[in-house]
């Protein structure tokens, strides 16, 4: 469980671990984060399915998980975990100052920055157990949060980013990035396809920009 506190509001997101669950977004596992405009003092927390936020995530790898907030304002928030002793290994990364933080069991409280999106990544080496068998884990995870942003983070460092129109334009190339975490900002609204390679990995994948 998470809890984002500031100036005594506040709001939870859950994260779900099992071995039939799909990392993508999927309304009958899923429960996607609602912002209402009368809760503009709240601190709404969120970890991302797939590429849209959710404040419940049922997931079978929490290998690399983006977690934000969005906030009255961009000061502190307090960040609250617990249940976290269930996870093996559990750790929040960084990708500002590449630095993650072991979280010990109980109930450990930790602060994030507010409207922070694409920089905090919850990640831990524990796998479920079923009767399906467990997949690969997706290390590349790509998804949009602000409008005309695109957001893409990896497990090892990003090496190149290709972005497409459905037109099959290339609005976008990034190349020589050597960073877990990059952000493109200034596009249009509609559909792109993000084809990612990083050290490790190829992936592309399909999001939408508002």
């Amino acid at each position: 469980m998470l809890t984002a506190s500031k100036g005594g509001k506040q709001s939870k997101a859950l994260i779900v671990c099992m071995a039939s669950a799909n990392d993508a977004f999927l309304d009958n596992e899923d429960v996607e984060l609602f912002l209402d405009s009368n809760l503009k003092d709240v601190p709404m927390i969120y970890t991302v399915a797939g590429n849209q936020t959710a404040s419940i995530n049922v997931r079978k790898s929490l290998a690399n998980v983006p977690l934000g907030v969005f906030a009255p304002d961009n000061g502190d928030v307090e960040l609250t975990i617990t249940g976290q002793e269930d996870f093996g290994n559990f750790e929040l990364y960084d990708a500002e100052t590449d630095h993650s933080q072991l979280i010990g069991n109980g109930e450990v409280s930790l602060i994030l920055k507010g409207n922070t999106h694409g920089r905090y990544f919850l990640r831990s080496d524990y796998v479920p157990t079923g009767n399906e068998q467990v997949t690969a884990q997706k290390q590349i995870v790509i998804y949009s949060v602000g409008n005309g942003q695109i957001i893409v983070s990896s497990i090892d460092s990003l090496v190149r980013i290709s972005i497409y129109n459905l037109s099959g334009q290339c609005v976008r190339y990034l190349d020589n990035l050597n960073t877990p975490a990059s952000y493109i900002d200034g596009l249009q609204s509609g559909i792109y396809v993000v084809s990612v390679e990083s050290t490790t990995q190829i992936f592309s994948e399909k999001v939408e920009v508002k």
